[in-house]
């Protein structure tokens, strides 16, 4: 990849200047900790500092906009693409895949904020409240049919044998008994 230096024009101040050497890889992580959803606060403070000492948080944050003229859009979209890639490659494996289809680090900034960002943060709350409500013993979760136990997986093995032609009525009557001791009968025969 070779060095070059420009000026993308469109930028709200005197001009942003960017460049990209040898030593940019689009493989990167900018940050040990990944955004893994709940520490979306100190992750995007985190890629803000790693940015900046690069000299590209202009990307993420709408300073450095797309260029029109095609001569100057060529040598924004790999700057672009690079940070991109460095953002998506300081997300955890297990969400990163969402992302994969925005077109541009601003793009792909504004849909992560949108995701995890203030706006989510009182759903999130109000998910930690009814979780430690539910740990509390406050909502009564052994009757709730939705609440997976642990232990109800071990009560399926209460039926002994596998389905076949000839124990049809003896495999669903042990089913039905196992399924309604763990409070799990109306997801098969409809009254949940």
């Amino acid at each position: 990849m070779a060095t070059y230096s420009g000026v993308i024009s469109g930028a709200n101040n005197d001009g942003a200047t960017w460049s990209l050497s040898n030593s940019n890889q689009p493989g990167m992580a900018l940050v040990v900790s990944p955004l893994i959803g709940s520490n979306f606060v100190s992750w995007s403070l985190s890629i803000k500092d790693a940015l900046e000492a690069k000299d590209k948080v202009g990307f993420i944050n709408g300073v450095v906009k797309e260029p029109t003229v095609e001569a100057e859009f060529k040598k924004w979209k790999p700057v672009d693409s690079m940070v991109k890639s460095w953002v998506r490659n300081s997300i955890a494996k297990e969400i990163v895949e969402i992302f994969m289809f925005c077109k541009s680090a601003r793009e792909l900034w504004k849909e992560i904020e949108e995701r995890y960002g203030a706006k989510s943060g009182p759903k999130f709350f109000q998910l930690q409240q009814d979780l430690a409500a539910l740990r509390q013993g406050k909502l009564n979760y052994r009757r709730d049919p939705y609440y997976l136990h642990p232990s109800d997986t071990i009560g399926l093995q209460l039926v002994p044998n596998q389905l076949n032609q000839s124990n049809y009525m003896i495999w669903s009557r042990s089913m039905v008994i196992a399924l309604r001791s763990k409070n799990k009968l109306g997801f098969v025969d409809g009254s949940t």
